[in-house]
């Protein structure tokens, strides 16, 4: 058990209370979030409680015995007190009442949040980035160091470093950087040592004249290891 001692002040209060491990942290984690301290959580919840359990229903009309809460008097028995947790309505202090929204709305790649005592708990249900786990069904391709076996040559590169892009919360984290990957057929660079003869419009000052027709507009073929010819005329 964990005690929270609440000393004497100019007002006169004094409260001691005693709570299991679990609630306490649950209180000191749900203060945080309103950023308001444990007494003012305490005293505000104590408060909630009394005004639930002191109203009366009389003619349809809610009314609150105890005049030492000084709460003003709801207009009717369907109205409640105001804010309130489990009205159904995000009020001041609270970020869900009800239905939970999803770990999205608060930047994580995927997962679901569980509303308790009006605020989000639960974050570790949350999908991110940098656990070094690659999660395929939220479309991680990597996980820190974790590649999968893939390589800048499977990459369709001819040499570098593959690395995996950082960031936990962004759909962009958790997918191949190939920043250090360097040289592919395309890039319009014609890299003999890698056995192209042209890339692109890059073709070593080759016609279709040099290469035996009358006319016409060499190109190259998307392989880069030969030149392609369809546009030369006999």
């Amino acid at each position: 058990m964990t005690a929270d001692l609440l000393a004497d002040d100019t007002t006169g209060m004094k409260t001691t209370i005693s709570l299991p491990d679990d609630v306490y942290q649950r209180v000191a984690r749900l203060a945080g979030s309103f950023g308001i301290s444990r007494s003012q959580l305490f005293a505000r919840a104590l408060q909630e409680y009394l005004i639930e359990a002191f109203l009366d229903w009389v003619g349809g009309t809610c009314v609150v015995l105890c005049a030492a809460l000084l709460v003003t008097q709801s207009a009717g028995c369907d109205e409640r007190l105001s804010p309130r947790c489990g009205n159904g309505i995000i009020e001041i202090g609270e970020s869900c009442d009800g239905n939970a929204s999803t770990c999205t709305d608060y930047g994580y790649v995927s997962g679901d949040l569980t509303c308790d005592w009006c605020t989000y708990v639960g974050f570790e249900d949350c999908v991110a980035c940098g656990n070094g786990i690659i999660d395929f069904l939220h479309q991680e391709q990597c996980d820190g160091t974790d590649l999968d076996g893939a390589t800048c040559t499977l990459m369709g590169f001819y040499e570098g470093t593959l690395a995996c892009t950082g960031g936990r919360y962004t759909p962009e984290a958790c997918q191949f950087d190939t920043s250090a990957c360097r040289g592919y057929c395309g890039d319009g660079i014609r890299q003999t040592a890698h056995a192209e003869v042209c890339d692109g419009t890059e073709l070593n000052g080759a016609t279709c004249v040099s290469q035996g027709y009358d006319d016409g507009i060499l190109s190259c073929q998307s392989s880069c290891e030969a030149y392609d010819v369809s546009g030369c005329s006999p």
